[in-house]
């Protein structure tokens, strides 16, 4: 099951989406003080996406 237009999943190429390095081993690391996956989400939020590496 997918999400959005065509059942695409968000990780698809199809979306447009990006995937960002993390150091996280699921989805409840992603919002660890100090981790790498929170100040990446960080720096998309304000804008600053040269500091993102993508994975």
């Amino acid at each position: 099951m997918g999400l959005g237009d065509n059942l695409t999943i968000p990780t698809d190429g199809r979306s447009g989406g990006k995937i960002m390095k993390s150091d996280s081993g699921g989805h409840t690391g992603f919002f660890d003080d100090g981790s790498l996956s929170m100040r990446k989400q960080a720096a998309v939020i304000v804008g600053q996406y040269d500091k993102v590496e993508l994975d």
